[in-house]
């Protein structure tokens, strides 16, 4: 699996990180309009542990489709996030494939389905 980021225009890699079981990047620069973060050779009908930002909690998600893009939140796409988020000079991202007691443990979803 594969980390990687650059700019949606013209395709500029600005960091990436890889590695068979999980792919940890760490990298020094700062997020401009148009970023996006790239999730890549995963497997479908999976289940992944993701973390696109250092103050952002794992996300646990069930993987549909090999590869993942999240475009970087700028201006009001942002209000709803920690305003530590995408901000500064370092950033810290990570996935890995989630461990069976993860798959099988209980989970509360925050949301309900309203009729």
């Amino acid at each position: 699996m594969k980390i990687e980021v650059y700019n949606d225009w013209d395709h500029m890699n600005k960091a990436e990180a890889e590695g068979e079981n999980q792919a940890v990047l760490a990298w020094d620069g700062e997020y401009r309009k148009g970023d996006v973060i790239e999730f890549s050779g995963l497997e479908t009908d999976r289940f992944y542990v993701i973390k696109v930002d250092a103050a952002i909690e794992e996300s646990f998600v069930l993987v549909k489709t090999p590869n993942i893009l999240y475009t970087v939140p700028f201006y009001e796409k942002k209000t709803s996030y920690n305003p530590l988020a995408f901000f500064g000079n370092r950033h810290y991202l990570s996935i890995r494939r989630a461990k069976d007691h993860e798959i099988a443990a209980y989970k509360i979803f925050p949301f309900s389905t309203c009729k």
